[in-house]
């Protein structure tokens, strides 16, 4: 049997307020969701923990959100977005909340990798490209990824960070042992302020 405290697996957006509950394994309330937000109601301090990280991620820009007129509670997110950004806290997830998400095909923008000729050469050091150089690098094409999308779309940053590992898999920007992957160039280059995205 699903928990009542798990979202409609048909909704293509949910409120701040209502992933902070959900994380937290907590019912929604929708009567009182302003005193429920700020950890004001009995058993509701970790959805106002979730709630206050959530909603500070969304202002500086580092989780996409859908922004609608009324309060920070019923901005909205993507329930993948919500997801990724819950992994990459730490926060952890219920496996059910996780599969739900995890059942519906990822939704990427279709947008060309920057172009070779574009492309900033990258320092080596023994071999290896090293983390500062390939990081700046992953920051300067993310800049592009964006500015290229803004006016049509807003990505993600694990599509913007999948989408800069393609372009150096295409250049042959390797790490000190391997390929790049979209989430050691989310967590090492973009994620936590390390980038913000262009006006």
């Amino acid at each position: 049997m699903i928990s009542t405290s798990l979202p409609d697996s048909r909704l293509k957006y949910w409120t701040i307020h209502e992933t902070a509950c959900w994380f937290a394994g907590e019912i929604p309330n929708y009567e009182d969701a302003e005193n429920q937000a700020l950890g004001r109601c009995a058993g509701s301090d970790e959805v106002a923990k979730l709630y206050r990280l959530l909603k500070d991620d969304v202002i500086d820009e580092t989780l996409p959100c859908l922004r609608v007129n009324g309060p920070w509670r019923n901005w909205r997110l993507r329930p993948r977005d919500a997801i990724e950004w819950a992994h990459a806290r730490g926060v952890l997830l219920r496996p059910e909340l996780v599969e739900m998400v995890s059942a519906d095909p990822p939704v990427k923008a279709q947008v060309a990798p920057v172009p070779a000729a574009e492309a900033a050469p990258l320092e080596v050091v023994n071999g290896n490209n090293s983390r500062a150089a390939w990081t700046a690098e992953a920051r300067r094409i993310a800049d592009k990824l964006h500015l290229r999308d803004h006016p049509h779309a807003f990505s993600s940053l694990s599509d913007i960070a999948d989408r800069v590992a393609a372009d150096f898999r295409e250049r042959g920007i390797k790490g000190p042992r391997v390929p790049l992957s979209g989430g050691t160039i989310l967590r090492e280059a973009l994620q936590g302020g390390q980038w913000k995205r262009p006006k």
